[in-house]
């Protein structure tokens, strides 16, 4: 073999190699449509003056995925569409995921049951002679407080005995002993319930531990610095989770064994888990992404009336979201590193938050179960917050403050003007915390009073400013994202492995009948071309699970359109190939050259108008439809490498190594069949019937659509509700309705619903209204089932 032609092999079995190690290196990722999901799509207010409109949608964006998938864990995809739209997609949880799923909570519904302590059973219990498992083993914590909690309500039942049995013509002071005597006895016993009542574990306390990031986090000394081993490497601990999972375990030695076992099923569960069990979960962390609010801190020194031992104890008992106070709440922090500038900083706080935090800042802190929390003021006249509802932050920049220092400029509406200026007016010298979607984000001192325009000044670094500037400048999304979608499509998991099992199925055939009628047709040159379409194939699934792409019906359907457009090239090389060697006079490597040659310009032109096409539809297209035009770009650059270069190195190989001096073909070994295949018409002649019947064609096409009109559309275009139904399992295969009766059932549904009092506006009246309409609904049949 000539050394040009064996370099170029190589070159083919390099690609074709890197291409099968992406195919056996990882699964296929495939998207909503053909494993299951839901799509929602929102609509950004962007107003119409807006400059630069690309960048509102990406800080939406941006914002959104830090909101829904902080740890970047779920397979949620979150992207633009068009000027205003953005598209959510989330995959719906599989048979094995839900019954993972199910597995962790009834492992932590078995914890609970043994762990937590609810008070009214506790009270139940001392009038019976069983304690049950309420004491638990014995030598606990918990059995010796169950045990002094039974002799404190042994006492005051002794002590009102004692009261009752007082003569009615005793001295005062007896009476007033036997009186005192109970009060005690109460107390006592008040003091020994609250102390059983803390031993209690709830199942909320242990799902906020198992759902904090696990990163290793580095270790460092008593300076701060990193901790490093003998090589040089940093040195890493537990993570956040492991950190507080292993405190949670040391404060329960008796449920050290249930406790693991509900960690290692939320792990199983979570390794298998993509996204949320509930597309209403989504639709929540959606409404509630980019609420801004303004805060004040609770002075260390001076809380003004805020019960902070109390606000603590309820954070340890019931968590951040359940404090009961009118006066102020905890409030996480997002991020720890905007809080310290130096190494000895940090240890300074993760030692001592709460002293750390008062010193530096006035402002009252807390650590629990890893998570470092600020108490922020939510009365009248001491917060900014969402509810109330008629204000805006309209515009953040950054800026300089009077000494030349970074920092970020914001701006408020007229409503928000006024009512910053009269929070800050009032509260100068105080700490304003910035607060998006219940995270503290940095709590700089009021210098001055703030009204339409304020600035935030501090010793800020070049991330830290960016960092602001984009939570402010999100801080407007609850007014600019819709507060519903505008579009919803779910699909169930069933049914996208029935539409994944639909396509494959039309994929192989395809393929088969194109193989078989290439071999048939071409005999030699139609192997060729069999060999090259396995390596499309090869290329196209390659290049796809390589860039770890979303697999979609679209997506299928253009790896099919693939097919033809491959083979359609080859036909093209062919075809010149046969009619060079018609002429008689040309051997068949020059016929091979002169084939290729002639068909090259025909095949590129139709390429790249092809590429333009799918350029367009995935700047313009939602999600399933970008997924086609990534296919059928890729499959068009892999129809040129396998259909311009694979095949022709084959020829070369077939005509100068294995010395071939003949190609036959089909209409060659039959040449009638190859004569039937040129007509001698005379086609200008017929160009005006022609002419008349193609036009004859177009306005009878136009007169259906206008006798169509909107009917022609789908939901997808015009609005509306289309519903995908399976029938019940029966016997081996599936019950079988007939479509009338179907149709039939479901008009008689939309019959039974009146909307004359329907509240349009309401869950059940929207409701209503669909239903309603199902009396017009278009019945079709799709498959079997």
């Amino acid at each position: 073999m000539r050394t040009p032609l064996l370099s170029r092999f190589l070159t083919i079995a390099f690609v074709l190699g890197l291409c099968l190690a992406a195919v056996l290196g990882r699964d296929l990722r495939l998207g909503k449509d053909l494993r299951g999901g839901v799509s929602l799509v929102y609509k950004v207010e962007i107003p119409e003056e807006e400059i630069d409109p690309q960048s509102v949608l990406d800080t939406t964006i941006e914002v959104l995925k830090a909101r829904v998938n902080p740890q970047g864990i779920f397979d949620i995809s979150i992207e633009g569409s068009g000027r205003d739209r953005i598209e959510v997609v989330m995959p719906l949880p599989g048979p094995e995921t839900r019954a993972l799923a199910a597995e962790w909570r009834t492992a932590l519904d078995e914890l609970v049951a043994s762990a937590e302590i609810r008070e009214s059973e506790v009270l139940a219990t001392l009038e019976e002679v069983e304690t049950g498992d309420l004491r638990g083993p014995d030598g606990s914590a918990r059995a010796t407080a169950f045990d002094a909690l039974v002799a404190a309500d042994a006492a005051r039942k002794e002590a009102r005995q004692a009261y009752n049995a007082v003569p009615e013509d005793a001295a005062p002071t007896d009476r007033n002993l036997a009186a005192a005597a109970v009060a005690d006895a109460e107390i006592n016993f008040d003091d020994s319930l609250a102390g059983l009542m803390e031993l209690g574990l709830s199942g909320e306390r242990v799902r906020r531990i198992l759902t904090l990031p696990n990163k290793p986090i580095l270790e460092r000394d008593e300076e701060g610095r990193g901790r490093r081993d003998e090589s040089g490497n940093p040195i890493f601990g537990p993570g956040q989770r492991d950190k507080a999972f292993a405190s949670l375990q040391a404060e329960y030695p008796d449920l050290e064994s249930a406790l693991t076992k509900v960690q290692s099923a939320y792990d199983e569960y979570e390794s298998q888990r993509t996204g949320f069990d509930d597309p209403e979960d989504l639709k929540r962390l959606l409404r509630g992404a980019g609420v801004l609010e303004f805060h004040i801190g609770v002075s260390s020194a001076d809380p003004q009336g805020v019960d902070v031992a109390g606000l603590r104890r309820q954070l340890e008992e019931l968590g951040a979201g359940n404090t009961q106070s009118p006066l102020a709440s905890w409030y996480p922090i997002n991020d720890l590193g905007q809080w310290y500038e130096k190494p000895a900083e940090l240890a300074a706080l993760t030692a001592n938050p709460e002293g750390y935090f008062a010193a530096t800042r006035d402002l009252v802190a807390t650590r629990q179960d890893g998570i470092y929390y600020l108490l922020l003021r939510d009365d009248a006249g001491k917060a900014l917050t969402a509810s109330d509802d008629d204000w805006r932050l309209v515009r953040a920049s950054e800026g300089q403050d009077r000494l030349g220092r970074p920092s970020i400029n914001f701006a408020l509406d007229q409503s928000g003007a006024l009512r910053m200026g009269q929070l800050t007016g009032a509260n100068k010298g105080r700490n304003m915390a910035i607060v998006l979607d219940s995270e503290v984000y940095s709590a700089p001192t009021i210098q001055s009073q703030i009204s339409g325009n304020g600035q935030i000044t501090g010793n800020f670094g070049v991330e830290e400013i960016a960092y602001l500037r984009k939570v402010l400048g999100a801080g407007s999304l609850s007014a600019q994202l819709s507060s519903e979608p505008i579009s919803e499509s779910v699909l169930g998991p069933s049914i996208g492995a029935d539409n994944l099992e639909r396509g494959t199925e039309a994929f192989l055939f395809a393929l088969v009948v194109v193989a078989i009628f290439m071999g048939l047709w071409y005999f030699q040159a139609g192997l060729i071309a069999d060999l090259a379409l396995l390596a499309n194939g090869l290329v196209i699934f390659g290049v796809l699970m390589g860039v770890d792409a979303t697999f979609t019906l679209p997506g299928l359907a253009g790896i099919v359109l693939t097919v033809g457009m491959a083979v359609d090239a080859n036909v093209l090389i062919f075809e010149r190939i046969r009619e060079e060697l018609a002429l008689g006079d040309v051997v068949l490597r020059q016929a091979v050259k002169n084939g290729y040659a002639k068909a090259l310009s025909t095949i590129l032109d139709g390429n790249i108008t092809n590429l333009i096409v799918c350029g367009a539809l995935y700047l313009t297209a939602t999600a399933e439809v970008k997924g086609f035009a990534v296919t059928l770009t890729v499959g068009i650059l892999a129809t040129l490498f396998s259909a311009l270069f694979i095949t022709r190195q084959c020829f070369l190989l077939y005509t100068d190594v294995m010395g071939s001096k003949r190609l036959s073909m089909l209409p060659i070994a039959i040449p009638s069949l190859g004569k039937a295949l040129q007509p001698n018409i005379d086609f200008m002649a017929l160009r005006w019937p022609m002419r008349l019947f193609s036009a004859g064609l177009v306005a009878a096409s136009l007169l259906l659509v206008s006798m169509r009109g909107a009917d022609l559309l789908d939901t997808e275009f015009r609005g509306g509700v289309s519903i995908v139904m399976e029938t019940k399992p029966e016997g081996e295969g599936r019950l079988m309705l007939a479509r009338a009766e179907v149709e039939q059932e479901i008009r008689a549904l939309a019959n039974e619903i009146s909307t004359a009092d329907v509240d349009p506006l309401t869950e059940d009246g929207q409701r209503a209204l669909i239903l309603s309409q199902l009396g017009s609904a278009a019945v079709v049949t799709v498959g079997e089932t």
